[in-house]
């Protein structure tokens, strides 16, 4: 880090001085939940603040008070972190002890510049961590795809558009099948889904349904075929990284689908 030297000095023992200062009057507060966070993580948190903003005075920024903290310090700050090579977890984890300052700070219009600032590392992370997730669920997809069918032939079908397409549940819900890409992995998946919406004009919801009925009705087959985090630890959102981590084809998930003689 180059030495800082003159007026810029006296700021940055200002500004560190503030920050010590709020940080202690807010006794390990948490960005998201209640209660406090530990006293290791309130020591890299406190670090971590502090050689952020010693880094902007390097890079020739010159923060006369920390209630000046601007969208442009903190993009420098992510740019510097980026340079470093952070691990996109780590960058999110970093950025959310800067807006955690913002908070601090009153300046909510920066927590939503820093989350537009790392989008894409954010997008990474979550990606990451649901692969994870959905190989630590000892569950073969085959099985589940036969409990579904087994349960409801419709739902069995907006799962096969899900793990298929990479759609969330409203979007496999919503979804006209006229619209889907058929290519020779999809064309049968395609077909399949548009036997169940009927017309070009219709989406996989059952035409009698409302929204929130069928949501209603969808999350309470997910129990029945035991598609949640407490029974068997896969959810619907994680069958697409667990379709592309295991490399499944989606022809073998659409014959456990149809499989008739599978009784739960």
């Amino acid at each position: 880090m180059n030495r800082i030297e003159g007026s810029a000095a006296r700021n940055a023992a200002q500004v560190l001085d503030a920050l010590d200062q709020l940080a202690a009057g807010r006794r390990g507060e948490r960005l998201r939940g209640k209660g406090v966070v530990s006293d290791r993580v309130r020591i890299d948190r406190q670090f971590v603040l502090r050689r952020a903003l010693l880094g902007l005075y390097s890079a020739g920024f010159n923060l006369a008070d920390l209630k000046n903290l601007s969208g442009a310090h903190l993009s420098a700050v992510v740019a510097a972190w980026r340079e470093r090579g952070l691990s996109a977890a780590s960058l999110r984890t970093y950025t959310g002890y800067l807006k955690l300052l913002c908070r601090w700070l009153n300046k909510p219009q920066l927590i939503r510049h820093l989350r537009d600032e790392i989008e894409p590392e954010r997008r990474l992370a979550l990606r990451s961590n649901a692969r994870t997730r959905a190989l630590n669920a000892h569950r073969s997809l085959e099985e589940v795809f036969l409990v579904a069918g087994a349960v409801d032939r419709r739902f069995a079908c907006i799962l096969l558009v899900m793990a298929t397409f990479g759609y969330t549940a409203r979007q496999a819900w919503l979804v006209r099948p006229w619209r889907l890409d058929v290519t020779p992995d999809t064309g049968e998946i395609v077909s399949w889904a548009r036997s169940w919406a009927g017309s070009a004009q219709c989406s996989m919801i059952p035409p009698e349904e409302t929204l929130g009925s069928w949501r209603r009705r969808f999350y309470r087959y997910c129990r029945a075929a035991q598609l949640t985090e407490q029974t068997s630890g896969l959810t619907p959102q994680l069958l697409y990284h667990r379709r592309i981590a295991d490399q499944l084809s989606p022809h073998r998930l659409l014959a456990a689908a149809r499989d008739s003689s599978f009784v739960c």
